[in-house]
């Protein structure tokens, strides 16, 4: 399957477009006036300075501002959907957390612009970045664009009911133009059913609405973006639809594995090259390595060429051409880092130089990029199918129901012996945790399965899901004498979940009822099932990677009864360390 973003962000812009332009047509006359008259009244109550000189003009003359108000929107809302993607970072959600957790390093020659995000991760890094970019873009290339209206939409702080939120949700919400769009075209590039959706339908279905409940024509307006109720049957088959994409496209076993390993190589050689920079005694190889970490900036808006000097010294200069040095850090950057770092790697390896405790992070490195640029078949899958992981997790239940009911009785004993003073909350916390999940267990072993490895691995920082991960990967990689052809190999851990439905959330898909937003559940019943379809799919994975160079001619996969075997065997081991660990 390929495809780029930049088609994305346009197929998107254009369903952007129309689906604005469209709910601008379905809307009666009063709503259109009194969302006109919310917008003028928050573009003239901005002082000059805080307006580009478009928008000026354009709020300036109220006869101009009420004719062209329709179209102005539609492009600043084209705009905004253009460039909704723009703060991604090379290989996208994959390499997203790195980013997040090396920002400061990696823009440590400008590092106020991430500060901010470093300390508070409130919203997604692509976010965060995407919103500082448009600051960089030249005013020329804006012109008869309400630039601060394009600023407003894209801006996640505004409260719901507002102008603002009410247009972003056409860009960020449960059913919204980004995911219209990338469904039907990864649909299309898999060859996949999932294509299937009716998008005329949809765009068509878009309202704004002003939903104030009291009736009072007085109070601030609430205003909303949904769906006539005719869109119903559309809206289902998207839901259903975009199920089916999680679970046979993008959490696919293999595109999961690509993606962590993709995360271990990038990790790893990073880590690395910090290290050597911190240390002065290394192998001369090393510092080669670390030499070839290429410029990750792509966020900073400023870069300092040190390239002159006076008196010899060097002379700080300021590179206004940022935009083109930004856009050159793409995928490409990051696998011909991958593939330089590879043939030093391979040497430093068969050197016989001391490495130390960092010989097993170049092997996992190693295996990682030959993995992902050889295609060498040097790992395999736990389970693959969902009938695999339900055989998986059946025979799991009755190991770690056991090591739950240990850790209840030790919970219990801890709880008896703690001295005044000292607080039972993280021992409460985790006592009504392992019960939970031994409900899930006794209800369904995927069930269980599935609940343990999100209370252990899934964080709301995406910076440390990662962490989690390689904390079981390793705990594992401890525990397995596997034999002589599989060894020196290492685990590796993914949890994957997404929500199928959401509900009570500010993303969730609102019909209108009258002119009431409905919860789409409580309208389609077809839905209702998503979330339990959800809640029994492959969440888990787990793969082995082998650096053995034999694995290129005998494939991994014909070991896969030895590894299932050593992680049934081990796997709740593991699990009690964690436990521990948060006790």
């Amino acid at each position: 399957m390929t495809g780029s973003r930049f088609e994305h962000a346009l197929g998107a812009m254009h369903l952007a477009r129309q689906a604005w332009q469209q709910a601008w047509l379905n809307s009666s006359d009063d709503v259109r006036k009194a969302f006109r008259s919310d917008v003028w009244k928050t573009l003239n109550g901005l002082t000059a300075s805080a307006l580009d000189q478009d928008t000026r003009d354009w709020v300036r003359g109220h006869a101009e501002f009420n004719e062209t108000f329709d179209d102005r929107i539609a492009l600043a809302v084209g705009a905004a959907t253009l460039l909704h993607d723009i703060g991604h970072a090379p290989f996208s959600h994959t390499l997203e957390p790195f980013f997040a957790r090396h920002a400061a390093q990696i823009a440590s020659q400008d590092p106020t612009k991430v500060a901010k995000y470093v300390t508070s991760m409130v919203t997604p890094f692509h976010e965060f970045v995407g919103y500082q970019m448009l600051d960089q873009i030249e005013p020329d290339a804006v012109e008869r664009i309400p630039w601060v209206v394009v600023k407003m939409i894209m801006d996640t702080s505004h409260q719901p009911g507002t102008w603002q939120a009410s247009i972003h949700g056409l860009i960020s919400g449960e059913v919204d133009v980004d995911r219209m769009d990338y469904l039907v075209r990864d649909g299309q590039k898999s060859g996949s059913e999932v294509a299937a959706v009716d998008l005329a339908r949809l765009i068509q279905s878009v309202e704004l609405r002003n939903i104030q409940s009291n009736g009072d024509t007085d109070a601030p307006a609430v205003w909303s973006v949904g769906f006539g109720l005719r869109a119903r049957s559309a809206i289902e088959a998207f839901l259903n639809n975009r199920q089916r994409y999680h679970q046979w496209v993008l959490f696919h076993s293999h595109a999961v594995a690509v993606d962590r390993m993709l995360e271990y190589a990038v990790e790893g050689l990073w880590t690395l090259a910090r290290d050597v920079r911190q240390g002065s005694r290394d192998a001369e190889l090393l510092h080669v390595l670390a030499d070839l970490v290429p410029d990750l900036n792509y966020f900073s808006p400023h870069k300092r060429l040190y390239d002159a000097t006076r008196d010899g010294r060097p002379v700080v200069i300021e590179d206004h051409d940022t935009t083109a040095i930004q856009a050159s850090i793409d995928d490409v950057t990051v696998m011909e880092w991958l593939k330089s770092s590879a043939s030093v790697v391979r040497a430093l390896l068969t050197s016989g130089q001391s490495l130390g405790a960092r010989r097993a992070e170049l092997v996992r490195v190693l295996a990682c990029v030959e993995a992902l640029v050889d295609r060498v078949p040097n790992w395999a899958p736990v389970w693959k199918t969902e009938d695999d992981y339900r055989e998986m997790a059946d025979e799991l239940k009755e190991p770690l129901v056991a090591t739950l009911n240990s850790l209840g009785l030790e919970l219990l004993r801890d709880g008896r012996r703690r001295v005044e003073g000292l607080s039972a909350a993280p021992t409460a916390a985790v006592s009504a945790s392992l019960d939970e999940v031994s409900k899930a267990f006794a209800k369904d072993s995927i069930l269980g399965l599935n609940l343990l490895a999100k209370q252990c691995l899934r964080s709301r920082d995406m910076t440390q899901r990662f962490l989690r991960e390689r904390t079981w990967a390793d705990a594992l990689s401890t525990r397995c004498v596997p034999s002589r052809q599989l060894k020196g190999g290492f685990w590796v851990f993914a949890f994957q979940e997404v929500a199928s439905v959401r509900d009570g959330h500010e993303m969730a898909v609102n019909v209108f009822d009258g002119n009431r937003p409905r919860p789409f559940r409580e309208i389609s019943a077809t839905v209702s099932y998503l979330p339990e379809i959800e809640a029994r799919a492959v969440k888990l994975h787990v793969y082995y990677v082998c650096p053995n160079l034999q694995m290129r001619v005998n494939r991994i996969s014909r070991y896969k009864d030895e590894l299932r075997k050593l992680f049934k065997e081990h796997f709740a081991d593991v699990v009690m360390s964690t436990y521990r660990d948060l006790i």
